[in-house]
Formats: C-alpha cells, structure tokens, sequence
C-alpha cells in the first residue's frame, strides 16, 4: 500500500463504535453501539421487502414440513395395514 492510502484508511470512520463502559478483562470492552435504521412509510408503518433468501428459506421450511407429514402419514397407513 502506499502512503496515501494507508492515510486515506486512518482518517475514515469506523463502522461501529467502541462503547466508552468498564474495560473488562485486559482485551478492553467488548461491547458496540450500533444504530440500525429502518426505512419507514409515510403511514409510519416499516417496509420490509422479501428478497430472495427469504423465500429460499420459507421454501425449505415448507419442504421440511411436508416431508414429516409424508413420512409420518407413511408410518401411521403402515401401521393399519399390520393391524389388519
């Protein structure tokens, strides 16, 4: 790296912030303030948009759910069938 850059790297600000509470332990503190922000509607309600890796993963629950259905649906016309 040159020199401007590692300039550049020490006057940018961090992401998060250390918070200024009790040092605990000899790594300092552990904690961080963070300041999510979410954007809101003119109505005041949240917008929250479904992107693909959520419907990937409300695809695998329902997967998984009809799976245990069939499996336990198989067992239960298993066992009336031994009853006979």
């Amino acid at each position: 790296m040159t020199k401007s850059q590692d300039e550049e790297r020490e006057k940018k600000q961090p992401i998060a912030k250390k918070d200024a509470g009790d040092d605990r332990g000899a790594r300092g503190p552990t904690s961080f303030k963070t300041t999510a922000q979410l954007k809101k509607s003119k109505d005041g309600e949240v917008n929250v948009s479904l992107g693909f890796g959520d419907y990937l993963r409300y695809l695998l629950i329902a997967a998984i759910i009809i799976a245990i259905v069939i499996f336990f649906g198989g067992q239960v016309l298993q066992m009336s069938k031994s009853m006979d």
